[in-house]
């Protein structure tokens, strides 16, 4: 069981948009590389009023407020002492789908990078996701 928390990255910077995942995830394997099964949810919420940058314009923040549920799958690539990266590929269901949204659609997926450290039985992880 994991909790990640992020921010949203734009190419002119940051963005008041923020995430929140809560995921279940059990062990597995890729074609013999270390992997894992997740389910994941989470949401998206604005704070503030500033505009989202979109490809013809702004768009408020806020429009973006919503909930995800998905499945998922991380491959750890490499792992060496305890310090492992690797890449995730997700199918998700979203809460909102109208014409103003980025992705038009009530069903999206989503890919992953993540570079991360095994302490014991717990570990920790930077990610970007997509």
């Amino acid at each position: 069981m994991s909790f990640a928390a992020g921010e949203s990255i734009r190419r002119g910077g940051v963005e008041h948009l923020y995430t929140a995942f809560l995921t279940y995830s059990e062990p597995s394997d890729f074609f013999f590389l270390q992997a894992r099964n997740n389910l994941e949810l989470g949401g998206f919420k604005a704070k503030g009023s500033d505009d989202c940058s979109k490809h013809s314009g702004s768009v408020p923040c806020n429009k973006y407020n919503q909930g995800v549920l998905g499945i998922s799958k991380d491959v750890a690539l490499v792992h060496f002492a305890g310090i492992y990266t690797g890449i995730g590929l997700g199918a998700y269901i979203k809460s909102k789908s109208r014409d103003d949204m980025r992705v038009n659609s009530a069903f999206t997926f989503g890919e992953k990078a993540f570079l991360g450290w095994n302490f014991g039985a717990f570990s920790t992880e930077a990610y970007i996701r997509h």
